[in-house]
Order: structure tokens, then C-alpha cells, then sequence
């Protein structure tokens, strides 16, 4: 099912490059300092959720090119692109994808062990949600 938020008619949306510079700029430079890094060039693979990929989906995705999987980034990003809103995704990576646990490769996905570890991100999120908004309003001021 197509996720638009026009019904009548189509509004084609250049995704050519869908993440905004300045945006990506300042969640560099706040991850940089809250973590150490920040990951550059990840590619993310969109499958529907709520339900996690097989093992073998993980591989073709891999195989694709992919760094990480989501269930929600694609159609987010599209409905955002529509309007034209300047925008960055923030990908919080809170477990290993079927099939790649080092410790052990048929280990389990348990929701509840995802969703605590994505917590502990929270902060760092929260951090750099705050730097994006901050410094952005400051920039779009002095345009």
C-alpha cells in the first residue's frame, strides 16, 4: 500500500540525495561528541514490520549492500520528501540481525531486550535532536 499524503494527484519528489546537509552536519558533530563517532555512509534496508527478517532476508539484504535493516525509514522518508521538509534519520542500531549474533548465530530476537537496549540511546538521541534544533534555528536566523 503507497504511504502519500496527497490522494488525488501524484506528487513525484527528487530523492536524488534525501538526507538534508546541515542537518546531517550538525548530528555528525553532536554524535561525534556525546559517543565518539558517528557512522557516515550507512545503508539502510527497509522491510515491513513489526515482525523481524529471517536469517536468509539478512543475507540478501547484505548481499544488496545493506549495513543495518528498519521497518520504518523508507515510507517515513518518502512522506517527508513529498513536502519538501529538510530532514536526517537518526538510526539507533539495538540488536544483531538474524542469523549475526557472534556469541550465537540462532540466538532468539526477544522485543523486550531491543527495546531495552534502544533505551539506552535515548540520551544520546535526545542530545542530538536538541544540537539539530538548536543549531538549525540558528542558521535558518541569520539566512
Amino acid at each position: 500500500k503507497p504511504w502519500t499524503f496527497y490522494d488525488e494527484n501524484a506528487v513525484h519528489y527528487d530523492r536524488t540525495s534525501i538526507f538534508d546537509d546541515q542537518c546531517s552536519g550538525i548530528c555528525t558533530r553532536s554524535l561525534s561528541s556525546s559517543q565518539g563517532f558517528s557512522p557516515a555512509g550507512v545503508i539502510v534496508a527497509q522491510c515491513v514490520g513489526p515482525q523481524f527478517e529471517s536469517p536468509s532476508e539478512i543475507i540478501a539484504l547484505e548481499k544488496l549492500g545493506a549495513d543495518t535493516v528498519g521497518m520504518t525509514l523508507g515510507p517515513e522518508s518518502r512522506l517527508i520528501s513529498e513536502i519538501g521538509t529538510p530532514y536526517v534519520a537518526l538510526a539507533c542500531s539495538s540488536n544483531w540481525a538474524a542469523g549475526k549474533d557472534p556469541r550465537d548465530p540462532k540466538a532468539n530476537i526477544d522485543h523486550h531486550s531491543v527495546d531495552k537496549l534502544a533505551s539506552t540511546m535515548r540520551s544520546r538521541i535526545s542530545e542530538c535532536i536538541t544540537s539539530l534544533l538548536t543549531e538549525y534555528r540558528i542558521h535558518q536566523s541569520q539566512s
